[in-house]
């Protein structure tokens, strides 16, 4: 019966919608638990600077003021919510799924670097010398030159390719073929232990086997700025769920 057809679609659709809604809400507890958990963290690390502070000489007025501003900006950070809902059309599908996902930004700099438009553009100011980009290890201290690091793994200008830190040329035909306006598409395969790169202009994609001895979980992205005014934005793309 036709009826019967519309009922079950109809059993159906509601049914989906319900998982899809159930996976949305699981998807936004999980990014909140881990904001949570990187606010103790930095509440913790505050507390045993302190600490070691008064216990090395005490406090006088510009330790107050540093500690303040520290305050101020943890402050800012845990009001500013970088979560949202995506919305993505399927193709198979006239219902729009939804995925919970936080936004991507520059979380820290070093050198001659600064952060823009809601920390999203990563500009350079000064010198000239080529540019690359990294994954280290995320414990890894910041660095100017980090891929110099022995846990960075990444592609660089004059065809250069680090691994464990160490530089060679034209690795799996690796070419730094760069022109102003790329977009550059970053994959991490966790499950592969390799990471990859993909430029959508010249449709060059290339890999890196990464050595978890070497750069172990998490895994951190950095960006390595040398060309005078250099300019890169970070965007999340938007990805296709499984089914």
């Amino acid at each position: 019966m036709l009826s019967d057809k519309i009922n079950t679609w109809k059993l159906k659709s509601i049914q989906k919608i319900q998982e899809d809604a159930e996976e949305a809400r699981q998807q936004v507890q999980t990014l909140i638990a881990l904001n949570n958990g990187k606010t103790t963290s930095c509440v913790h690390k505050i507390t045993q600077e302190l600490k070691q502070d008064r216990q090395n000489h005490g406090f006088d007025e510009r330790d107050l003021n540093k500690w303040k501003k520290k305050l101020d900006e943890l402050k800012l950070n845990v009001s500013k919510s970088d979560l949202y809902i995506d919305e993505q059309q399927s193709e198979n599908d006239f219902i729009t799924n939804l995925l919970a996902k936080e936004k991507e930004s520059f979380e820290r700099v070093c050198g001659p670097v600064s952060i823009k438009e809601n920390v999203q553009l990563a500009s350079h100011n000064f010198n000239i010398f080529p540019i690359s980009g990294e994954f280290v290890a995320e414990d890894n201290i910041i660095l100017e030159n980090s891929y110099q690091s022995n846990s960075s793994y990444g592609w660089a200008g004059h065809n250069e390719v680090y691994t464990n830190g160490k530089c060679s040329k034209k690795v799996n035909g690796y070419t730094s073929d760069y022109s102003k306006g790329d977009v550059i598409e970053l994959t991490l395969d966790c499950d592969h232990h390799l990471i990859r790169m993909a430029n959508i202009r010249s449709t060059k994609s290339y890999e890196i086997n990464v050595d978890l001895k070497d750069c172990p979980f998490p895994w951190m992205l950095h960006l390595n700025l040398f060309h005078h005014q250099t300019r890169i934005r970070v965007n999340l793309l938007k990805v296709s769920r499984k089914q």
